[in-house]
């Protein structure tokens, strides 16, 4: 009878040494495949913008109506990210940028949208950022960057009870380009 309970006692310790680490390991698993599907949609999203620039206003030479297109592209682009992850309009935003070559092998910013910064985010991309071989082979260059504050699902404090300073770890923006 003593050794029946013996091994009980056992199991139970074994269970209570092995319980946080099994917690742990579920937790940081969730978050990993939350970031990795927030990043393939941030990717998605980018795409969009950037093939819906260049392929509806890329070819609009009135400022004006330039403006008007990306704007309408910018609200569907903003709209399916709103349906595809959670509070994006509060901590996301899409920046659209047209680049031409300025027949010197110069790019010069045709058009970006919005113009000034978006929920704190700005364009990581200026003039400087192109090859001069690059502009010049493409003529047009369209970019869609999608930024977005990325939520936690499980409260940071609670993995890093479990996982340490890794917590710390997980990115809190992600940012993903697309050059067309």
């Amino acid at each position: 009878m003593n050794s029946l309970r013996d091994r009980r006692g056992q199991s139970l310790v074994a269970l209570a040494l092995m319980m946080p680490i099994m917690a742990g390991s579920f937790f940081a698993l969730t978050e990993a495949n939350n970031l990795i599907i927030s990043q393939m949609r941030m990717s998605s999203l980018s795409r969009e913008a950037a093939s819906a620039a260049y392929r509806d206003c890329a070819p609009f030479t009135d400022p004006a109506r330039l403006e008007q297109c990306l704007t309408e592209i910018l609200e569907k682009v903003e709209d399916a990210a709103n349906r595809m992850v959670d509070e994006f309009d509060e901590g996301g935003a899409v920046i659209m940028s047209i680049y031409e070559d300025d027949g010197e092998g110069n790019a010069v910013l045709k058009q970006a949208w919005p113009a000034q910064e978006s929920n704190g985010y700005v364009s990581h991309f200026t003039t400087e950022s192109f090859e001069e071989d690059f502009v010049t082979t493409q003529k047009t260059i369209a970019i869609g960057e999608v930024f977005y504050r990325h939520r936690l699902l499980v409260p940071i404090q609670v993995l890093a009870h479990f996982v340490g300073d890794l917590a710390y770890d997980i990115p809190g923006a992600l940012y993903e380009a697309t050059v067309y």
